[in-house]
């Protein structure tokens, strides 16, 4: 067993007391540095100072839902559909929705072939209208049925498949019902003046295989991208023709 003096014995005890006082004291705050803008704090018993980094804060964005309007009267509506309304159509219908005035006579619905009913926007397509700033919040998924079909000026699908399925189901209107692209590309070829509902009932064409917007559901962030982004592109020529030039 070691022995220690009396003298080492009060050092040694005096030493675990400096210790234990250096762990326990708070760190005192003080102003921030002159130079950095960032908190100072003195910790005793040395005096010192160190510069503390100050947290940032976290800033969460909430989507926001569409705001209601009141219908106004002689309003004409325009459909757009795809398979489970969670995706292609609900993008279009809200990304229409926010190109137009809150007084326009337009509005916008849509729904599926085969439609997730009651399902929200799907993920990913949520995070493009996010960047857009456009609300999407509340959406349900609904079934295409012949009431929306009937109180539609114009049915716009994203692929063949659509067509086809509706003209199958609902043959008395085949006249109503066009891809989104070639609705879009047909543009180039009407009239300045012209109405956009009367050229699309009238114009007899075939939609091209170039038409079709794929599906990004389940597909990933980028395949949502894609199909945001060339819904909006044809939804910039189809609203400057309803008579909204940006």
């Amino acid at each position: 067993m070691a022995r220690f003096g009396l003298g080492a014995l009060k050092n040694l005890l005096g030493g675990n007391k400096q210790r234990k006082h250096e762990v326990s004291s708070p760190a005192t705050p003080k102003a921030p540095h002159p130079s950095t803008g960032q908190a100072a704090v003195v910790t005793p018993p040395t005096g010192k100072t160190s510069i503390v980094a100050k947290e940032s804060p976290v800033v969460s964005i909430t989507p926001a839902a569409p705001v209601s309007r009141k219908i106004p009267e002689g309003a004409k509506k325009i459909l757009f559909v795809c398979t489970g309304n969670i995706a292609r159509s609900a993008s279009a219908q809200y990304l229409a929705q926010s190109m137009v005035p809150s007084d326009s006579p337009w509005i916008f619905d849509s729904a599926g072939t085969g439609a997730v009913v009651g399902s929200p926007v799907a993920s990913h397509i949520d995070k493009e209208l996010e960047r857009r700033g456009v609300p999407y919040l509340g959406h349900q998924a609904k079934q295409i049925n012949t009431r929306l079909l009937a109180e539609s000026e114009l049915v716009l699908v994203m692929e063949r498949a659509h067509l086809d399925w509706i003209v199958q189901e609902w043959p008395q209107y085949r006249s109503k019902v066009r891809l989104l692209r070639e609705m879009s590309r047909l543009r180039e070829g009407a009239g300045r003046r012209s109405d956009p509902i009367s050229y699309m009932k009238q114009h007899d064409s075939e939609p091209l295989a170039k038409d079709d917007i794929a599906d990004p559901y389940r597909r990933g962030a980028k395949a949502a991208q894609k199909a945001v982004k060339e819904i909006e592109e044809s939804l910039e020529v189809i609203i400057a023709w309803l008579g909204y030039e940006k």
